[in-house]
């Protein structure tokens, strides 16, 4: 029986190819993440903002945030919102830096944080700052219609 000997060559042909698929599926990985930072999974883009609605309101906000970048989460109705009610479960990862128009009143009920609106403006934006990261969800109430919030916020 003939032993075949396996030259420096074939060796170096076989640590070659496993190579070169490895560096395939990097640059596949690589261009992945180029697209979705393009369509906005980091940052500005069509994936990065979301519009939730029931009955008369809608709220925009955004899908993905950074912690310490603010963001603006803004409640839109066909009637003058009186109340807008948002859960301390969202709450408690974002301090609210200002409040347009500014609320006549602010109280909190159990698990949630009321702000009462005069009927001056159908649009309130609030401006907040995510102070910790991970995956968010809540509540956000305004008059009689409730919406639900989902967003991921990067370290």
């Amino acid at each position: 029986m003939l032993k075949k000997s396996i030259t420096e060559k074939q060796v170096g042909k076989a640590h070659n190819s496993k190579f070169i698929k490895y560096q395939h599926v990097g640059w596949g990985i690589l261009f992945l993440i180029i697209i979705l930072s393009l369509l906005g999974i980091t940052g500005v883009g069509p994936l990065s903002t979301a519009e939730s609605s029931a009955g008369q309101t809608s709220v925009q906000h955004n899908k993905f945030g950074r912690m310490q970048a603010g963001q603006e989460l803004i409640v839109q109705s066909s009637s003058s919102a009186q109340t807008v009610t948002i859960s301390k479960s969202y709450l408690k990862y974002f301090r609210i830096d200002t409040i347009q128009p500014n609320p006549s009143g602010v109280s909190e009920e159990g698990d949630n944080v009321t702000f009462v609106f005069g009927s001056s403006s159908p649009d309130i934006n609030f401006h907040i700052t995510p102070d910790k990261f991970g995956w968010v969800s809540g509540e956000i109430r305004v008059n009689k219609d409730k919406i639900s919030l989902h967003q991921f916020i990067y370290p």
